[in-house]
Protein backbone atom coordinates (compact mmCIF):
# COMPACT_ATOMS: atom_id res chain seq x y z
CA UNK A 1 0.00 0.00 0.00
CA UNK A 2 1.11 3.36 -1.46
CA UNK A 3 -0.14 5.75 0.94
CA UNK A 4 1.96 8.64 -0.24
CA UNK A 5 3.63 8.38 -3.78
CA UNK A 6 6.25 11.14 -3.86
CA UNK A 7 7.14 12.56 -7.24
CA UNK A 8 9.33 15.10 -7.67
CA UNK A 9 9.87 16.38 -11.37
CA UNK A 10 13.28 17.84 -11.88
CA UNK A 11 13.84 19.04 -15.50
CA UNK A 12 17.78 18.59 -15.12
CA UNK A 13 19.21 15.22 -14.21
CA UNK A 14 21.12 15.05 -11.14
CA UNK A 15 24.43 14.32 -12.73
CA UNK A 16 25.95 15.43 -15.62
CA UNK A 17 23.96 18.59 -16.58
CA UNK A 18 25.77 22.57 -15.73
CA UNK A 19 24.25 24.13 -12.94
CA UNK A 20 23.52 20.64 -10.95
CA UNK A 21 24.72 20.55 -7.46
CA UNK A 22 26.41 17.25 -8.28
CA UNK A 23 28.52 18.60 -10.86
CA UNK A 24 29.39 21.92 -8.67
CA UNK A 25 30.21 20.14 -5.89
CA UNK A 26 32.77 18.04 -8.14
CA UNK A 27 34.52 21.13 -9.46
CA UNK A 28 34.67 22.83 -5.97
CA UNK A 29 36.93 20.31 -4.26
CA UNK A 30 39.68 22.56 -3.18
CA UNK A 31 42.37 24.90 -4.61
CA UNK A 32 45.24 23.49 -6.99
CA UNK A 33 49.25 23.88 -6.01
CA UNK A 34 49.76 26.34 -8.90
CA UNK A 35 46.49 28.30 -6.83
CA UNK A 36 48.17 28.71 -3.46
CA UNK A 37 51.57 29.14 -4.72
CA UNK A 38 50.71 32.41 -7.14
CA UNK A 39 48.24 33.44 -3.60
CA UNK A 40 51.55 33.43 -1.11
CA UNK A 41 53.60 34.86 -3.95
CA UNK A 42 50.95 38.05 -4.31
CA UNK A 43 50.11 38.11 -0.50
CA UNK A 44 54.22 38.16 0.05
CA UNK A 45 54.83 40.88 -2.47
CA UNK A 46 52.19 42.96 -0.92
CA UNK A 47 53.47 42.50 2.83
CA UNK A 48 56.91 43.17 1.85
CA UNK A 49 55.93 46.45 -0.14
CA UNK A 50 53.85 47.22 3.21
CA UNK A 51 57.00 47.05 5.56
CA UNK A 52 58.78 48.78 3.25
CA UNK A 53 56.25 51.88 3.67
CA UNK A 54 56.41 51.47 6.96
CA UNK A 55 60.07 51.17 7.55
CA UNK A 56 60.13 54.46 5.71
CA UNK A 57 58.21 56.36 7.32
CA UNK A 58 59.57 55.44 10.59
CA UNK A 59 63.29 56.57 9.06
CA UNK A 60 61.24 59.87 8.08
CA UNK A 61 59.72 60.61 10.99
CA UNK A 62 63.74 60.29 12.61
CA UNK A 63 64.87 62.34 10.44
CA UNK A 64 62.44 64.80 11.25
CA UNK A 65 63.13 64.66 15.34
CA UNK A 66 66.50 64.70 15.04
CA UNK A 67 66.52 67.90 12.71
CA UNK A 68 63.60 69.51 15.14
CA UNK A 69 66.02 68.52 17.81
CA UNK A 70 69.02 70.40 16.54
CA UNK A 71 67.19 73.29 15.32
CA UNK A 72 66.36 73.79 18.70
CA UNK A 73 69.86 73.14 20.60
CA UNK A 74 71.29 75.75 17.44
CA UNK A 75 68.60 78.37 18.44
CA UNK A 76 69.19 77.56 22.52
CA UNK A 77 73.39 78.44 21.70
CA UNK A 78 72.75 81.60 20.14
CA UNK A 79 69.70 82.38 22.75
CA UNK A 80 72.52 81.83 25.88
CA UNK A 81 75.05 84.11 23.67
CA UNK A 82 72.36 86.95 23.46
CA UNK A 83 71.87 86.43 27.35
CA UNK A 84 75.16 86.84 28.17
CA UNK A 85 75.46 89.91 25.51
CA UNK A 86 72.40 91.40 27.70
CA UNK A 87 74.02 90.55 31.01
CA UNK A 88 76.99 92.47 29.69
CA UNK A 89 74.94 95.53 29.33
CA UNK A 90 73.37 95.19 33.09
CA UNK A 91 76.30 94.44 34.60
CA UNK A 92 78.12 97.41 32.36
CA UNK A 93 81.10 94.96 31.02
CA UNK A 94 82.41 96.14 27.44
CA UNK A 95 80.33 94.87 24.48
CA UNK A 96 81.32 91.23 23.17
CA UNK A 97 82.49 90.30 26.79
CA UNK A 98 79.85 87.69 26.99
CA UNK A 99 80.03 87.53 30.81
CA UNK A 100 83.88 87.41 30.98
CA UNK A 101 86.30 90.37 32.79
CA UNK A 102 87.78 91.16 29.14
CA UNK A 103 86.13 90.88 25.24
CA UNK A 104 85.95 87.17 24.01
CA UNK A 105 88.22 86.79 21.16
CA UNK A 106 86.81 84.77 18.00
CA UNK A 107 86.88 81.36 18.09
CA UNK A 108 84.99 77.86 19.14
CA UNK A 109 82.91 78.04 22.44
CA UNK A 110 80.66 75.43 24.07
CA UNK A 111 77.60 76.71 25.85
CA UNK A 112 74.79 75.13 28.06
CA UNK A 113 71.33 76.54 28.92
CA UNK A 114 72.50 77.80 32.68
CA UNK A 115 76.69 79.23 30.84
CA UNK A 116 77.58 82.30 32.77
CA UNK A 117 80.54 81.76 30.54
CA UNK A 118 81.35 80.52 27.16
CA UNK A 119 83.85 77.76 27.41
CA UNK A 120 86.60 77.74 24.90
CA UNK A 121 86.56 74.20 23.06
CA UNK A 122 89.55 72.05 23.44
CA UNK A 123 87.52 69.02 22.45
CA UNK A 124 84.17 69.27 22.02
CA UNK A 125 81.51 66.76 23.72
CA UNK A 126 78.47 65.40 23.03
CA UNK A 127 75.24 67.08 24.51
CA UNK A 128 73.73 64.88 27.04
CA UNK A 129 70.24 64.86 27.51
CA UNK A 130 69.15 64.96 31.15
CA UNK A 131 65.70 62.76 30.98
CA UNK A 132 64.65 63.65 34.44
CA UNK A 133 64.98 67.53 32.93
CA UNK A 134 64.03 67.10 29.64
CA UNK A 135 67.49 69.95 29.43
CA UNK A 136 70.40 69.15 27.12
CA UNK A 137 73.49 69.76 28.87
CA UNK A 138 77.28 69.09 29.95
CA UNK A 139 76.45 67.60 33.44
CA UNK A 140 74.29 65.24 33.66
CA UNK A 141 72.47 63.09 31.33
CA UNK A 142 72.90 60.10 28.74
CA UNK A 143 75.03 61.03 25.66
CA UNK A 144 72.38 62.54 22.89
CA UNK A 145 74.85 62.05 19.84
CA UNK A 146 74.57 65.70 19.01
CA UNK A 147 77.25 68.01 19.43
CA UNK A 148 77.44 72.38 19.97
CA UNK A 149 79.74 75.08 18.98
CA UNK A 150 78.84 78.41 19.17
CA UNK A 151 81.27 80.65 16.51
CA UNK A 152 81.97 84.00 17.20
CA UNK A 153 83.10 85.97 14.78
CA UNK A 154 83.91 89.90 15.45
CA UNK A 155 82.18 91.93 12.11
CA UNK A 156 82.92 95.61 12.73
CA UNK A 157 84.86 95.97 16.24
CA UNK A 158 82.94 97.44 18.94
CA UNK A 159 79.28 97.14 16.38
CA UNK A 160 79.10 93.93 15.35
CA UNK A 161 79.38 90.32 16.18
CA UNK A 162 78.40 87.23 13.86
CA UNK A 163 77.29 84.26 16.58
CA UNK A 164 77.13 80.86 14.25
CA UNK A 165 75.28 77.87 15.96
CA UNK A 166 77.04 74.60 14.62
CA UNK A 167 75.02 71.30 15.65
CA UNK A 168 76.46 67.66 14.39
CA UNK A 169 74.61 64.25 14.70
CA UNK A 170 74.92 61.12 12.95
CA UNK A 171 71.97 60.27 11.17
CA UNK A 172 70.24 56.09 11.44
CA UNK A 173 71.87 55.39 8.11
CA UNK A 174 75.63 56.68 9.45
CA UNK A 175 75.55 59.90 7.69
CA UNK A 176 77.18 63.32 9.24
CA UNK A 177 74.28 65.80 9.18
CA UNK A 178 74.81 69.80 10.55
CA UNK A 179 72.90 72.46 10.82
CA UNK A 180 73.79 75.98 11.35
CA UNK A 181 72.49 78.99 12.67
CA UNK A 182 73.36 82.52 12.66
CA UNK A 183 72.82 85.35 14.34
CA UNK A 184 74.47 89.24 14.52
CA UNK A 185 74.96 90.78 18.07
CA UNK A 186 75.07 94.89 17.41
CA UNK A 187 76.25 97.00 19.82
CA UNK A 188 73.66 99.78 20.43
CA UNK A 189 74.16 101.20 23.61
Amino acid sequence: MNFLKLKIKNPKSPAGNPGSPLRDLKLKRGFTLIEVVVSIFVLSIALSAISFIFSSVIASANTVKHNFIASFLAQEGIEVMNNLRNGDWIAGRPFGSFGTAGVLGNGSYRVQWDSAVPITIVTNPPLLYDSTTGLYGYSSGTASGFTREIVVDTVIPNIQIRITANVSWTDSRGNVRNLAAESHLYNWK
